[in-house]
């Protein structure tokens, strides 16, 4: 067996192989008997009940934190901390930099390099 044969033996393989992967998709993709419509439809099984939401007509009373010391701290709202800031948002190149150069960005990550 020299080079050539292989090759054409290779490349034989190959093609047979390939074609039965070609015909074994064509031969299984059938549809199923019965099947009507070309469509994907979607069941679900779930079953739920509507609910009503009745909404408060008073608004929440805000606590201003400089009356709330005088008052006692049994009055007080309870303080929960305030999330990271992420970003504040998009801004141009030459607004970047005047914020650069007033000092006034904060690093709370390290960049990757």
């Amino acid at each position: 067996m020299n080079w050539n044969h292989f090759i054409l033996l290779l490349i034989g393989i190959y093609l047979g192989y390939y074609a039965f992967n070609i015909l074994a998709d064509l031969y299984l993709k059938q549809k199923a008997p019965g099947g009507e419509t070309d469509q994907d439809i979607l069941f679900f099984s779930e079953e739920s009940q509507p609910e009503i939401i009745v909404y408060d007509d008073e608004p929440e009373q805000m606590v201003n934190p400089a009356t709330a010391l005088q008052q006692g701290p049994e009055e007080t709202a309870p303080a929960y901390p305030s999330p990271v800031l992420e970003s504040t948002g998009a801004v141009s190149l030459k607004e970047l930099i005047k914020v650069a150069q007033a000092g006034l960005l904060q690093y709370t990550k390290a960049i990757p390099y």
